[in-house]
């Protein structure tokens, strides 16, 4: 099931001083690290310690061995054993005695789910993290950021019309405090806070009827948010699986970057590319300026940070620019799909050599491949909507010249 996340700002505390809640985020955000790389120093000893070890079966509280329903045994997992998974959880009583047992959970359970994480597409070594740490292929995890994991345990959301507030535990019983649990308010119905159409979707949430699970707590520049995370509801549409769509990215002669086409032949061209084009030129025209103004002698002898600040904003631009673009782009995608009863569509991510002959490139605009596959996945899983997406990264990629590639791509393919 997809997961969104509704961003909301934090406010002032209800049942303590403001001043004293940042204080304790604060010491909160410094426990939270101090655990988080507490449990991958004293896996990697205990892995160090004991090479030879290999999974058993899993046992209950009472000590008999652990089955699924269907009969089979549940083993450990390859990268811990389960008594020292336990004993890693119980280490921040240790390290952090004043951390909430929930919050402590959460950090336990975040550097469990990293050492687990696969490597990336282009690691020659191991295929996991963890057995990339012990072969010495790449560093363990440090973690630095200012980041509170908020489990959905014991928290709890009050939304009415005139009240807002936000409830959550963060001390242990042996830090002395009388509140454990901080009361906040969130920002939602003033234009801080959210639009219309996310506090409906607040609501919902907080009436049960959208699932919201393990959120966390983040300090922003603009102070500290509350990143809600939910299962996003799934529509179904009813369309036909038999029916492909192929969406394919096109070249610079095309007046969009993507097309869309059926097997019956039907056409439909996606994307529109102008703003965002016309915002890298912007962009690129202020870099020159800028680039002029410095070589003739302004503003030297500041170094560079002048340079970069005034570039920073309009390089964020652009980036919000793409971002608005991969979004309404995929909503066009999927109407295209419930129009046309489509419930299958079929995208292959294409290659580097193939890249640079495509829309983006010829135009001089930046692309994030990878961030349109995520959102395009997303939002076709939230629509009940199958997906075909092949990637080559783990075996040697198509090069410009295999006939195969060229029916993939019939309108991208050089001419020359």
């Amino acid at each position: 099931m997809p997961t969104g996340v509704l961003p909301i700002k934090l406010g002032s505390s209800v049942n303590m001083p403001t001043k004293r809640f940042l204080a304790l985020m604060d010491n909160a955000v410094s426990d939270c690290n101090r655990v988080r790389n507490a449990v991958v120093r004293k896996w990697q000893r205990w892995r160090e310690d004991n090479p030879d070890w290999k999974p058993a079966q899993r046992r209950l509280r009472n000590g008999e061995p652990k089955v699924s329903k269907a009969g089979k045994p549940v083993m450990e997992h390859d990268m811990i054993s389960q008594d020292i998974q336990n004993g890693l959880y119980h280490c921040y009583k240790e390290v952090s005695p004043n951390l909430s047992s929930n919050v402590a959970s959460g950090c336990w359970a975040e550097v469990l789910s990293d050492l687990a994480d696969s490597t990336p597409y282009n690691h020659v070594g191991a295929k996991y993290r963890w057995q990339a740490i012990l072969n010495y292929e790449v560093q363990a995890p440090t973690y630095r950021g200012p980041v509170i994991p908020c489990a959905k345990k014991n928290a709890k959301i009050i939304f009415t019309e005139d009240r807002l507030e936000f409830s959550f535990p963060l001390l242990s019983m042996a830090s002395g405090y009388r509140e454990r649990s901080p009361i906040v308010r969130l920002k939602g119905h003033r234009s801080a806070g959210l639009s219309k159409g996310n506090q409906e979707l607040l609501k919902r949430i907080v009436a049960g009827e959208v699932k919201w699970c393990d959120s966390k707590l983040v300090r922003k520049d603009h102070g500290w948010e509350f990143q809600l995370c939910y299962h996003v509801p799934i529509k179904d549409h009813g369309l036909d699986v038999d029916r492909v769509a192929i969406l394919t990215p096109l070249r610079k002669d095309s007046r969009r970057p993507f097309e869309l086409r059926m097997s019956d032949g039907a056409r439909w061209t996606v994307g529109d590319g102008v703003p965002y084009f016309k915002e890298c030129e912007r962009v690129e025209i202020r870099r020159k300026a800028i680039r002029y103004r410095y070589r003739d002698g302004a503003g030297s002898g500041h170094g560079k940070a002048n340079f970069y600040t005034a570039i920073r904003p309009s390089s964020r631009k652009v980036i919000d620019q793409q971002d608005r673009f991969i979004k309404h782009m995929v909503s066009d995608i999927i109407k295209f799909c419930i129009r046309n009863n489509c419930g299958t569509v079929r995208y292959r991510e294409p290659t580097m050599p193939l890249r640079k002959l495509l829309w983006f490139d010829q135009q001089g605009c930046p692309f994030d491949w990878t961030r349109f596959a995520g959102h395009l996945a997303f939002k076709l899983e939230g629509n009940t909507i199958a997906q075909e997406f092949r990637h080559e990264r783990k075996k040697s990629p198509v090069r410009i010249g295999v006939e195969g590639h060229k029916e993939e791509y019939p309108r991208s393919w050089p001419t020359k």
